[in-house]
């Protein structure tokens, strides 16, 4: 964990005028638990029973790498919040769901790479079915619980972020709406271009393929956009309705 360095600004690798959408230290990361699982596939370890054991042991270490990882990331996360402007703080909430994604996508892939099926095969004679699956699976299961919940505070924070935001437009439309020569079109335009904008950035820079799972269920925000200055004001309809944004959660571990 030493060699893996939360960077100090959590921005996004750049490749090109391509912009990566994880952070350096997530990919370096991945790219030290990838000899790990190499290594496994030279060693062929020939004692079934040790073979065992030393995956009980690789696993555990490879989980407690990336919690140690989603840690650093949360409190690094906290220190760059507390002196980030609110725009920068919803871009740093961005980067932060990639690159928890992109880690649990690594332990989902983790049972595959070091070949557990094969290991089965090998010691189903000397390990019992129980046995096996309380400790393997169950400690990559643990790990990823830890992502997810973790994943699922950053969309709700991020969902706040957003929240606030529109209340404060939607408060400015109120005000705006007074003033006779301002039309309804008129006094919601900042609110559709803010919209417009963060959610333009949210489609460009949140991994979709992160979120594309029959599994996964919907997280939905809420901001009503009738405050009390605007119940009594002529917004039209659409403007009445709240204002929806969803996007797909990931798995209820």
């Amino acid at each position: 964990m030493d060699q893996v360095d939360v960077p100090g600004e959590l921005q996004p690798l750049q490749s090109g005028s391509v912009p990566v959408k994880h952070s350096s230290s997530a990919v370096d990361l991945v790219a030290l638990i990838q000899p790990i699982c190499q290594l496994w596939e030279k060693l062929s370890w020939p004692d079934p029973e040790e073979a065992f054991m030393l995956m009980v042991k690789i696993t555990e270490d490879v989980c407690k790498i990336v919690v140690n990882y989603c840690n650093l990331l949360k409190e690094r996360v906290r220190e760059l919040s507390e002196n980030s402007d609110h725009g920068s703080a919803i871009n740093m909430l961005c980067v932060v769901v990639n690159d928890l994604e992109h880690l649990r996508s690594v332990l989902t892939r983790l049972p595959t790479q070091l070949n557990w099926a094969g290991l089965r095969d090998r010691t189903q004679h000397v390990i019992g079915e129980n046995q096996f699956h309380n400790t393997l699976p169950a400690q990559l299961q643990q790990a990823k619980s830890i992502l997810g919940r973790e994943i699922r505070s950053a969309l709700d924070t991020l969902g706040k972020q957003l929240n606030t935001d529109i209340e404060t437009h939607v408060r400015n439309m109120s005000t705006r709406k007074r003033i006779p020569s301002k039309s309804t079109e008129d006094a919601a335009d900042p609110l559709m271009r803010y919209l417009e904008q963060e959610l333009h950035y949210m489609n460009e820079n949140l991994v979709q393929e992160n979120f594309n799972s029959p599994n996964r269920t919907g997280m939905v925000y809420e901001v009503p956009a009738t405050p009390a200055g605007l119940h009594s004001t002529p917004v039209k309809e659409e403007f009445r309705t709240a204002f929806r944004f969803e996007k797909e959660a990931i798995p209820q571990d």
